[in-house]
């Protein structure tokens, strides 16, 4: 179940069945053994051609915050899973619990995204570095230092000065 529409260039269909087959004998599939079926719960309920029960499980992974959209839900299971929701809302611990994991889960996120560019800056200066010395020879202690200390954009400039430059101190400009 998708959260988003995944096939936007299809809005007529949200309701999806894939199968697996080898790339070379197209006759031979995975069948029974592994299929994919997909929803695109928002598209589906634009839709609105799914049966009640499935309709009334899909506002309420949707909308399950909104009581208004709640309220004329009476299929049995989902007005269960509300009254479910409703009680673990109203644990204290264990929203705070949740509240901790979903920080963290951002927290890493937003680790892994800063390494990953720190990391690229690094190898653009690394490459940059290896490129002058090629070209002019051994860096200065303070150029290298300027390198390792420029941001993504003046170390970009500076590659495409490479080309220009007679010395080493016209890339810098």
């Amino acid at each position: 179940m998708l959260a988003h529409d995944l096939f936007t260039d299809r809005p007529e269909r949200a309701t999806w069945h894939f199968t697996l087959r080898d790339r070379e004998l197209g006759e031979v599939e995975l069948g029974e053994t592994l299929q994919i079926h997909l929803i695109e719960l928002r598209k589906a309920e634009r839709l609105g051609r799914l049966s009640p029960a499935l309709s009334a499980w899909i506002a309420c992974l949707l909308h399950n915050l909104d009581e208004a959209a709640m309220n004329p839900i009476t299929h049995p299971p989902v007005r269960q899973a509300l009254k479910r929701l409703e009680e673990l809302y109203s644990d204290e611990e264990l929203r705070l619990i949740i509240q901790r994991r979903e920080q963290a889960l951002m927290d890493e996120q937003d680790a892994l995204a800063w390494a990953t560019q720190e990391g690229q800056q690094k190898g653009a200066a690394s490459v940059l570095e290896g490129l002058l010395e090629r070209r002019f020879g051994e860096l200065p202690a303070t150029l290298r230092h300027r390198l390792r200390q420029a941001s993504a954009a003046q170390l970009q400039a500076w590659s495409l000065n490479v080309f220009d430059a007679q010395c080493v101190e016209e890339v810098f400009r």
